[in-house]
């Protein structure tokens, strides 16, 4: 099955199918019962979830772009062999920068997890930006980096703000989108892991 997707859709993952990333870019939040969102993962095109079997979370992609996604049932029979092998060592990277998330929102300082989370940006979606700079190339409110390390949003400006003065991180003006860039290597901290 093919969805399309337009900017800023919610769509509900269900269970045992597998949500591949033709086109776009897409951020998968899981909800607690209780209210409490948190970021699971950040997929964009050729990237592919799935998510646990567990009683009173839902999972939930939000697009950030019009996207197309693939829904594969979660059945070997369904799928050549080539195609099954393909599938399942995108779900393994999946799993591994699931779990990164949830160790950066694991950290005791605030500062950690955010250092970690940009870190975890850079390495996973970076992109070379006037010759020794990585630029993330989508938009990142600040109410999204709050989400994703379990902060607040007025705490994660005032770290921004810092790191900017600091020289840690820039931004840069691309039409209506702010974007993050990440100075040369040798002479940032931020956005790489240590």
């Amino acid at each position: 099955m093919l969805l399309q997707a337009r900017f800023n859709q919610i769509i509900l993952m269900e269970q045992h199918k597998v949500y591949e990333i033709e086109k776009g870019l897409a951020f998968i939040w899981s909800v607690r019962s209780d209210g409490q969102q948190s970021l699971t993962d950040i997929l964009h095109h050729g990237m592919a979830a799935e998510f646990p079997d567990t009683p009173d979370t839902i999972y939930e992609f939000r697009t950030q772009a019009a996207s197309r996604i693939r829904v594969h049932p979660l059945e070997p029979a369904s799928l050549p062999p080539e195609q099954l092998v393909h599938l399942l060592t995108k779900l393994r990277a999946h799993s591994w920068r699931s779990l990164q998330l949830a160790t950066i929102c694991r950290q005791k300082y605030i500062r950690e997890r955010l250092d970690m989370f940009l870190s975890f940006l850079n390495q996973q979606f970076g992109v070379q930006f006037k010759n020794t700079q990585r630029l993330v190339p989508f938009v990142l409110t600040h109410e999204h980096i709050a989400n994703a390390i379990n902060s607040t949003r007025s705490t994660v400006t005032r770290m921004m703000n810092e790191l900017e003065q600091e020289g840690q991180i820039s931004h840069v003006q691309l039409g209506k989108n702010r974007l993050i860039v990440f100075p040369s290597a040798q002479s940032s901290e931020v956005g790489r892991l240590v």
